[in-house]
Protein backbone atom coordinates (compact mmCIF):
# COMPACT_ATOMS: atom_id res chain seq x y z
CA UNK A 1 0.00 0.00 0.00
CA UNK A 2 1.52 3.14 -0.95
CA UNK A 3 1.67 6.63 1.70
CA UNK A 4 -1.14 7.80 -0.24
CA UNK A 5 -3.23 4.67 0.09
CA UNK A 6 -2.48 4.25 3.49
CA UNK A 7 -3.08 7.57 4.72
CA UNK A 8 -6.68 7.62 3.38
CA UNK A 9 -7.46 4.59 4.20
CA UNK A 10 -6.41 5.65 8.10
CA UNK A 11 -8.48 9.04 7.55
CA UNK A 12 -11.46 7.44 6.86
CA UNK A 13 -11.26 4.91 9.12
CA UNK A 14 -10.59 7.80 12.14
CA UNK A 15 -13.86 9.29 10.81
CA UNK A 16 -15.90 6.29 10.37
CA UNK A 17 -15.78 6.94 6.94
CA UNK A 18 -15.84 5.13 3.69
CA UNK A 19 -12.93 5.63 1.68
CA UNK A 20 -14.88 6.68 -1.20
CA UNK A 21 -15.85 9.46 0.94
CA UNK A 22 -12.89 10.54 1.68
CA UNK A 23 -10.68 13.06 -1.59
CA UNK A 24 -7.80 15.09 -1.24
CA UNK A 25 -9.17 18.19 -0.76
CA UNK A 26 -11.33 16.91 2.01
CA UNK A 27 -10.25 19.14 5.12
CA UNK A 28 -10.28 17.65 8.92
CA UNK A 29 -12.24 20.52 10.47
CA UNK A 30 -14.38 21.80 7.94
CA UNK A 31 -15.59 18.90 6.47
CA UNK A 32 -14.71 15.74 8.61
CA UNK A 33 -15.63 17.71 12.12
CA UNK A 34 -12.07 17.12 13.15
CA UNK A 35 -11.26 17.31 17.08
CA UNK A 36 -7.91 16.29 18.88
CA UNK A 37 -9.73 12.72 19.24
CA UNK A 38 -9.95 12.18 15.53
CA UNK A 39 -6.34 12.93 14.95
CA UNK A 40 -4.12 10.56 17.31
CA UNK A 41 -5.03 7.78 14.88
CA UNK A 42 -4.41 9.76 11.63
CA UNK A 43 -0.56 10.58 13.75
CA UNK A 44 -0.37 7.14 15.39
CA UNK A 45 -0.51 5.12 12.58
CA UNK A 46 1.95 6.62 9.80
CA UNK A 47 4.26 6.82 12.79
CA UNK A 48 3.62 3.06 14.11
CA UNK A 49 4.17 2.00 9.74
CA UNK A 50 6.89 3.97 8.88
CA UNK A 51 8.64 4.44 11.94
CA UNK A 52 8.25 8.42 12.41
CA UNK A 53 7.65 11.03 15.36
CA UNK A 54 4.75 13.61 14.15
CA UNK A 55 4.19 16.00 16.28
CA UNK A 56 0.39 16.80 17.22
CA UNK A 57 0.26 20.91 16.54
CA UNK A 58 2.84 20.66 13.59
CA UNK A 59 0.83 18.54 11.90
CA UNK A 60 -2.43 19.89 12.63
CA UNK A 61 -1.17 23.43 11.52
CA UNK A 62 0.51 21.76 8.45
CA UNK A 63 -2.24 19.90 7.06
CA UNK A 64 -5.98 21.28 6.91
CA UNK A 65 -6.74 18.59 3.96
CA UNK A 66 -5.55 15.27 3.39
CA UNK A 67 -3.49 15.77 0.41
CA UNK A 68 -1.63 17.78 3.25
CA UNK A 69 -1.74 14.84 5.55
CA UNK A 70 -0.41 12.67 2.45
CA UNK A 71 2.49 15.18 1.62
CA UNK A 72 3.56 16.04 4.85
CA UNK A 73 4.04 12.11 5.54
CA UNK A 74 6.38 11.80 2.19
CA UNK A 75 7.91 14.25 3.45
CA UNK A 76 8.94 13.01 7.02
CA UNK A 77 9.87 9.54 5.05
Amino acid sequence: MDVRDFVFQTVAEAFGKDVAEIAGDTRFIEDLGASSVNYFPVINAPEDEYDLDIQYQEFRRECPTVADAVAYVEEQI
